[in-house]
């Protein structure tokens, strides 16, 4: 939990750990909920989240995305960095 109150950001734009270099693919599993969790604490109503990974993981990002009815997926943008990355772009409602 980051030290930082609830509800006061607007956006927030994180390139999430892929596994590759650091930590691992189940590693990975435990953190993006998480991430996307702290992510919906800190966002206001109507704020947004592009949140960056690998094409692979673009369904755990999804899943933890729907877990919470507060969360309105708007776009998801394919970039290539040497290999595909997906930014999935969703708001707070």
């Amino acid at each position: 939990r980051l030290p930082v109150r609830s509800g006061v950001c607007d956006a927030i734009v994180t390139d999430a750990p892929f596994g590759h270099r650091c930590g691992s693919k189940k590693a990975i599993r435990k953190l993006y909920p998480r991430a996307i969790a702290e992510c919906l604490r800190l966002l206001r109503k109507g704020g947004i989240l592009v949140f960056l990974s690998i094409d692979e993981e673009t369904d755990l990002v999804d899943a933890s995305l729907r877990s919470s009815a507060a969360w309105k997926s708007l776009d998801k943008i394919q970039i290539f960095m040497g290999f595909v990355c997906i930014a999935t772009v969703a708001q707070k409602r």
